[in-house]
């Protein structure tokens, strides 16, 4: 089973794996970007491959298995009854020490032994069930076959249990290690994602919207910083500072500004304030960051 983390990476993932594909005919003329959607689509496939694989649930198998135990111990312990019964009417002492197990000794036994338990009781009541006086007890042929065969269940789940414990630790790695490279091909696409700003803004909004995990806030960014005059060196207030013709902001008395909720971008920051020139720059601002920049007017 996928963990909290992994389940959160796979869902990210899906979401911008479908946002891509409905999308390819805006990125395929562009060689870079395609090329890496490619093989992130790649890389994404084998991690929905380890998903599609995962079918088996661990915790039930567990819980399935305590039942199955509890179940053997209930059938040990009243063929045993009935056997030692039997071995105190007709003095059998080897008998009485082979067949007393009662339910919390089964239990207490180890999950491996288990199989070996019931065999050796099994064994050792086999022969007598064409006894005369041993079949006045009512252990039958059918009750021993029941035991058994649950026995036989119980250990082979063991060894499925055992089997799926190697290959989740297998699959574990795997997903991390694929988790590693879509990571890279994420960061790429941050890389590169500007390329569409003018042509298809509206592109680049929804590649950062569905490439953002579940908590899209720790991915989003901002920009803050103060607008001074160059002459005097004194704050502007009042001065308009957008970015990219989209977002805008208005200086405060000491000429201070943030702009928040932005997505990691190379952004172009224009600065206007009456009786001043305008200014623009362009300043990257990483994804889940808030920078720092000063303008003089």
């Amino acid at each position: 089973m996928l963990n909290e983390v992994q389940t959160r990476n796979y869902n990210r993932y899906q979401k911008l794996h479908l946002y891509l594909t409905e999308h390819g005919s805006v990125y395929n003329s562009y060689i870079p970007f395609s090329r890496e959607v490619q093989s992130f689509t790649t890389h994404f496939k084998l991690f929905r491959s380890f998903v599609l694989q995962d079918g088996v649930n661990g915790i039930h198998i567990t819980n399935s298995q305590r039942e199955l135990k509890n179940k053997i111990a209930l059938q040990v312990a009243n063929i045993c009854d009935m056997a030692t019964a039997y071995a105190e009417q007709y003095n059998d002492e080897q008998l009485a020490a082979a067949v007393g197990f009662s339910r919390s000794d089964v239990l207490r036994f180890n999950d491996k032994e288990v199989y070996e338990l019931v065999s050796s009781i099994i064994n050792v009541l086999q022969p007598m069930l064409t006894d005369v006086y041993f079949m006045e007890y009512a252990i039958t042929e059918e009750m021993l076959e029941k035991v058994m065969t649950d026995a036989l269940t119980f250990s082979d789940n063991l060894e499925a249990a055992a089997v799926m414990h190697t290959r989740n630790s297998f699959t574990n790695e795997k997903i991390q290690e694929i988790t590693r490279l879509l990571d890279k091909n994420v960061q790429q696409f941050d890389r590169l994602i500007n390329k569409f700003a003018s042509s298809h803004p509206e592109f680049v909004t929804g590649y950062h919207i569905n490439s953002a995990s579940e908590n899209p806030v720790t991915y989003q960014a901002g920009i803050e910083g103060t607008i001074i005059s160059e002459a005097d060196g004194k704050p502007v207030s009042n001065a308009i500072v957008s970015v990219a013709n989209k977002k805008e902001v208005i200086t405060d008395n000491m000429g201070n500004f943030a702009i928040i909720s932005l997505y990691g971008c190379d952004c172009e920051i224009a600065v206007a304030a009456s009786g001043f020139v305008s200014k623009t720059a362009v300043i990257r601002v990483p994804r889940g960051r808030t920078v720092k920049l000063n303008i003089a007017l």
